[in-house]
């Protein structure tokens, strides 16, 4: 019988091991982009990472004979529990070969920390929150991911399902071959409105990032605080996403961002789940939910 052992990454190697996982994973997937390894480093840094300083989260390894088979990452936000009342946390950066029961151990390793945290449910695929990549693709394997969109094997949909998640959203996302009738109408009206209320449209300076990143969250908080799963970005969280995305951004060419000729990308999935533990039985049973409803995570097994 196979020996699988779930534990939570407390060193430099294991770190680095969590993150060079994926190349397992995706070593036969021509889609596939390959993250770079420094920014792996620093996303998952918890003395440099803004997200640090107001949620907490916990990574963890799954190993089967002593070789890793699977990884998950749970956290907890209380902006977002404060903002929605809610108590929930999430799960992201899960990858895993293609079997339940690693996929199940996982989740159980995840769902024990986020219940030392007092949440009694949990939701994702998000990492740390939905202003990083979040979403679980169900269409458009073929295709390479564009920036902060997920990317994953087919049958990860089937193992998160297996695990009593449910749907409890649809995303979308598009390329256009050609720039569509609807989109030079709002041109012409965003033309004609900026002549009228003195709007200019202008690049961002590079040279003045810390103004322009007050600016753009501003806006940004503004435009999505009524969007499904928005956290605001804090003046830390701000800054540290628009250093993040101008080192994404230089390291790659005009090429990458060409968005001509390109089909649809497909479709991202966000689920969430409870479990229902049954009291004398020394099992876990998975319970599909419906998005209003809240639910608790299993108690501890009893003697």
């Amino acid at each position: 019988m196979s020996e699988l052992e779930v534990s939570e990454v407390r060193s430099r190697r294991d770190r680095d091991a969590f993150i060079k996982f994926q190349w397992r994973i995706y070593k036969n997937d021509p889609a596939w982009v390959p993250p770079l390894i420094i920014e792996r480093k620093a996303f998952l840094d918890r003395k440099r990472h803004p997200f640090y300083r107001h949620g907490d989260a916990a990574l963890f390894l799954a190993r089967q004979n002593g070789e890793i088979v699977g990884r998950i990452m749970a956290s907890d936000d209380p902006n977002y529990n404060s903002l929605h009342q809610s108590n929930i946390g999430c799960f992201g950066l899960f990858e895993c070969i293609d079997d339940c029961n690693i996929a199940a151990a996982l989740f159980e390793a995840a769902a024990g920390w986020q219940r030392k945290k007092g949440r009694d449910e949990i939701m994702g695929p998000i990492d740390y929150s939905t202003n990083y990549v979040c979403g679980l693709l169900i269409d458009g394997f073929e295709h390479s991911p564009t920036i902060l969109t997920a990317h994953n094997p087919p049958y990860y949909a089937r193992l998160i399902e297996h695990c009593g998640f449910t749907k409890e959203k649809d995303w979308y996302a598009w390329w256009f071959k050609d720039i569509p009738a609807p989109m030079e109408r709002l041109r012409k009206i965003a033309t004609a409105r900026s002549r009228k209320h003195d709007v200019a449209i202008r690049s961002i300076d590079l040279k003045l990032l810390t103004e322009e990143s007050r600016r753009l969250r501003a806006v940004f908080n503004q435009a999505w605080r009524n969007n499904w799963g928005f956290v605001p970005m804090t003046d830390d969280r701000g800054g540290g996403r628009t250093h993040g995305e101008r080192n994404e951004a230089a390291g790659r060419s005009e090429d990458d961002f060409d968005c001509r000729n390109r089909p649809q990308t497909g479709g991202f999935r966000h689920l969430r789940s409870r479990y229902q533990f049954c009291a004398g039985q020394d099992q876990r049973t998975p319970v599909a939910i419906r998005i209003t409803e809240t639910a608790l995570l299993p108690e501890e097994d009893q003697d």
